[in-house]
């Protein structure tokens, strides 16, 4: 897990993650980033959590895998973060 600035986007995160790049594949109006490789998502925490409580949250694989269940797999991360207490830390 990952806190960036406010204004960071999915494919700034991207430019420095393993396994992923900023021009690889986007959904979610631009909340993740994800390839065969590696993927971002950013985290996004209960308004409870306080202004700007969101973070990022990566992942990589060593061989090629589906993109899409890399993506799969990114949301279900993200989610799981943003319930695990994580938000509460930021």
């Amino acid at each position: 897990m990952e806190k960036r600035a406010a204004g960071v986007s999915a494919r700034d995160v991207a430019m420095s993650a393993v396994g992923v790049g900023p021009t690889d594949a986007g959904a979610d109006n631009g909340r993740f980033i994800y390839a065969k490789t590696g993927a971002v998502g950013r985290v996004e925490c209960p308004k409870s959590a306080g202004a700007d409580s969101s973070f990022w949250v990566t992942a990589r694989v060593s061989d090629d895998s589906d993109a899409a269940d890399m993506l799969r797999f990114i949301k279900e991360y993200a989610t799981a973060a943003a319930g695990s207490g994580a938000c509460a830390e930021g």
